[in-house]
């Protein structure tokens, strides 16, 4: 078998690491080092090229023509974490293409504008209860505040609202954590070190104590499930004409009407409960996070974009309201809002090291331009990449959102490429050669929220929560560094202290949160909203 994968393999043309052709337990070796597998694979593509060989029948490739093709291909084993049986898992997990395309519905309902309209009273209260707990921790900016951590509790407590019509309480608790978010981070760096293999996670989750803190979560997850079920079931039965106020009734009535589109077993169903907490808060969590570090390293663009918000709500922080916002973006009146959450998501993709695809038994032929050649050894044809089938192949958002074939500059967080050139920016920055509105929707090397059939159907969601947060703490606050500084030291060891576990892990970062209420007229003690 060792023979034939090092020297007879159908991947064997492709360049990589050499004990990489034998067993994927040499990636489990190299990312449990530093469980940075994101920048172990850009440094791969450095040596080796676009295309690299990670496994026995695994690829890494790093070009934007190969995004939409692999897109289209079935998802591979390791989304199949908590079972084989399509019938048994959630949305995110199925490998059915027609199951997907299906289970979809509720989901795209549950996320349309007209149900995040539904959503947003509750979500902007919670909102305002985070402003004001950290206004309290952070006595008013006279002491720094661990903002990994408060920002966790927010979106997980907005999830519980959104998802489920409760929250976790981390927030009115003053900043407790919940036991079930302690697992769910836990969970996150048992699955990251173990990702290259996902039949010994889907072993281990069977073995009662070899699964560390998944099992617990799962259940806990289960558990909100039952009780939303429980409380709809006990409801004014006028109650089931209303429309619903959280995810979870959504995915509950498709369920009890036996929809075509809903779950098809109680397994599926729990899962789409775990698939909630966690695609509803952890990744949106950790791009809110990176951006006001950001901004705290680049108090220029803070201050930019608090004089935008200022003349869009000149009576202050109080006066906000999604609705406007969304008004003054449309108009063209805070473009650095949106900008500033692209270039977060471009440097700190929410998953760096990228998801696997498999291509079909034919194989893939992917077709290149004549000005982007591939670079490096492999499956070539004239301008073709040809990768054979049955192949996992992974695209890194991390390494190609920060190639430089794509973006000048690219390690530098710069906002203005994503503004156009009438509105102060540099869309020059760009290099895709195509194309591309203000919200880099078109371009091929910028996809943090996936794209074709598998794109994430929580973008509205998401941008609706990041804008808000980051919209309201700009009103309401001067954030900066725990020494007054641009936070060179402390912002480094932040950034270099990224994990790739599956989604991103990030460490302790504290900020101060200076109160701007003088600035804008209010009363010491009052509170801004």
């Amino acid at each position: 078998m060792l023979v034939y994968r090092g020297w007879f393999h159908r991947l064997r043309r492709f360049p990589g690491p050499v004990l990489a052709r034998f067993s994927k337990l040499y990636a489990v070796a190299v990312s449990a080092r530093r469980v940075q597998w994101h920048r172990e694979l850009e440094g791969m593509h450095k040596v080796y090229g676009d295309v690299v060989r990670t496994g026995p029948r695994e690829l890494s490739v790093a070009h934007a023509e190969a995004v939409a093709p692999l897109a289209a291909c079935r998802k591979s084993t390791l989304y199949a974490l908590s079972d084989w049986n399509d019938d048994r898992l959630g949305l995110i997990e199925t490998r059915s293409l027609a199951d997907h395309r299906q289970r979809r519905k509720p989901w795209e309902t549950a996320l349309s504008t007209k149900a995040l309209a539904q959503y947003d009273p509750d979500m902007q209260s919670t909102i305002g209860i985070f402003l004001d707990a950290i206004a309290r921790a952070g006595e008013g900016g006279a002491k720094a505040v661990n903002v990994t951590d408060w920002i966790a509790y927010l979106a997980y407590d907005l999830m519980g609202v959104v998802g489920f019509g409760r929250d976790f309480g981390q927030l009115r608790g003053g900043g407790v954590e919940h036991w079930a978010v302690r697992a769910l981070r836990a969970q996150q760096l048992f699955i990251g070190v173990l990702k290259p293999i996902p039949w010994a996670l889907n072993a281990l989750s069977k073995i009662p104590g070899a699964d560390g803190p998944v099992r617990p979560f799962v259940r806990y997850c289960a558990g909100l499930v039952a009780e939303k079920r429980k409380a709809l079931a006990a409801s004014n039965p006028a109650a089931a004409s209303q429309p619903p106020t959280d995810i979870c009734t959504h995915l509950l009535r498709a369920y009890e009407a036996r929809s075509p589109h809903a779950p098809r077993t109680q397994a599926a169903l729990d899962e789409d409960g775990r698939t909630i907490v966690v695609a509803g808060s952890d990744t949106t969590s950790n791009t809110l996070i990176n951006a006001l570090y950001y901004l705290s390293r680049h108090p220029h663009h803070q201050r930019a974009l608090q004089a935008s918000l200022a003349a869009l709500f000149p009576a202050g922080p109080a006066s906000f309201t999604y609705a406007r916002l969304a008004a003054g973006l449309a108009a063209g009146a805070v473009p650095l809002l949106d900008a500033i959450i692209n270039e977060t998501m471009r440097l700190k993709p929410a998953t760096p090291g990228g998801n696997p695809r498999v291509t079909p038994p034919e194989g893939l032929r992917i077709v290149l331009d004549d000005d982007e050649p591939l670079v490096g050894g492999g499956g070539r044809e004239a301008n073709v990449l040809v990768i054979p089938g049955n192949t996992d192949v992974y695209i890194a958002p991390y390494v190609l959102q920060r190639s430089p074939r794509y973006f000048a500059r690219p390690n530098d967080f710069v906002p203005e490429r994503w503004i156009d050139d009438g509105q102060g920016g540099q869309p020059e920055l760009v290099r895709d050669g195509k194309k591309i509105r203000a919200d880099g929707a078109s371009l091929r090397a910028f996809f943090p929220f996936q794209v074709g059939m598998y794109a994430c159907a929580g973008k509205a969601l998401a941008m609706w929560e990041m804008r808000s947060v980051l919209a309201r703490v700009a009103l309401r606050f001067d954030v900066g560094w725990e020494d007054g500084g641009e936070g060179d030291e402390e912002g480094r060891a932040f950034d270099e202290g990224m994990r790739d576990t599956f989604t991103m892990t990030l460490g302790p970062m504290w900020l101060r949160f200076k109160e701007r209420g003088r600035w804008w007229g209010a009363e010491e003690g009052e509170s801004m909203g």
